[in-house]
């Protein structure tokens, strides 16, 4: 288990298609589901509307720069900290960057993974900065080797 909120849902690795490393969000009802990276690029670029997306932005980098491998207690109290800022969608904005940062720590993990956490940060940067589409963020990535990948990271400072 990554984390339990108030309302009942839980936010958790299981196993998927290729690993063990696969986020799940189960519902307070019980049902569960894989969140994908096109639906919470979506709820984002939709926050950045109420709110500052360069603020978004930032938070989410305080997260990225303190993520590893493993799941920390401190970084899910500073993902806590940081989303009650977001006054009536800060339970929203926590459940979004937990998922997000499981799923940081799922490419951490991943054998072989070459851009790792960096693929989130690509993505998320492209939506709340650089205002792209969130389903084109999503896929941006397809058919595109690492090295390319990388490079773009690198000239974006990351």
């Amino acid at each position: 288990m990554i984390k339990k909120f108030a309302d009942g849902d839980i936010i958790l690795f299981d196993s998927g298609k290729f690993d063990e490393w696969c986020v799940y969000h189960i519902k307070a009802d019980g049902s569960k589901k894989i969140p994908r990276d096109v639906e919470y690029f979506t709820k984002l670029k939709e926050l950045s509307s109420v709110y500052d997306s360069k603020n978004l932005y930032e938070d989410f980098v305080k997260i990225y720069e303190k993520t590893n491998s493993k799941i920390a207690q401190d970084i899910l109290d500073l993902i806590s900290y940081l989303s009650k800022k977001y006054l009536n969608h800060s339970l929203e904005v926590e459940k979004i960057f937990v998922i997000i940062y499981g799923g940081m720590i799922a490419e951490e993990n991943k054998r072989n993974a070459i851009v790792k956490k960096k693929m989130k940060r690509l993505g998320i940067h492209q939506i709340l900065i650089e205002k792209y589409d969130p389903k084109r963020a999503a896929n941006f990535s397809k058919g595109k080797k690492a090295k390319e990948l990388l490079d773009i990271c690198k000239s974006l400072g990351f």
